[in-house]
């Protein structure tokens, strides 16, 4: 194990790959936090309706997303070991072409899936506001009411010292 750590190839791996896995570890606690601030601030209904449209959002991308390196990586090193590059050559046309393919086909079906998403963050962003609205509402009309009670007791104070000081002594 020591000789490994004396190697500059694997010291250098292992810096970067804590890099990696640093930066992974801080972007799931900021995920996280983000995900405290949001429940808090928007309240259980509105929370949940973030969640759903998060995991439609998540399942509209894998489904949408084509893989096709993986034909090659799985097949295409069977093929080359057995020395026949014809099959090679069948498969990476094939990845080839089915990604092209998606890349036609599903563009019109992520601008659509991107479309639906706009509108129901348009929708969200608008049910914020109005219940922040609504907070903002009651937060007025009840400092107006305060203020109102306010101006009522300091005139009643007022009525009650011009009384006081007109009693003759």
């Amino acid at each position: 194990m020591r000789h490994w750590l004396r190697d500059q190839h694997f010291r250098s791996l292992l810096k970067n790959s804590s890099y990696l896995g640093l930066s992974q570890i801080v972007a799931a606690v900021t995920s996280l936090a983000t995900l405290a601030f949001a429940g808090r601030s928007l309240g259980v209904e509105l929370f949940g309706l973030l969640i759903l449209i998060h995991a439609y959002v998540d399942a509209a991308s894998n489904l949408t997303k084509f893989q096709s390196w993986q034909l090659v990586v799985r097949y295409g090193g069977q093929v080359l070991v057995s020395d026949d590059p014809s099959d090679f050559k069948a498969a990476t046309g094939f990845s080839i072409g089915v990604s092209a393919n998606a890349w036609e086909v599903f563009s019109l079906i992520d601008i659509m899936v991107g479309l639906v998403i706009g509108l129901i963050a348009i929708l969200v962003i608008y049910q914020v506001f109005a219940a922040s609205e609504g907070i903002k509402r009651n937060t007025t009309s009840i400092g107006d009411d305060f203020d109102a009670t306010l101006r009522y007791r300091r005139h009643h104070a007022l009525q009650r010292a011009d009384k006081i000081a007109r009693i003759p002594e």
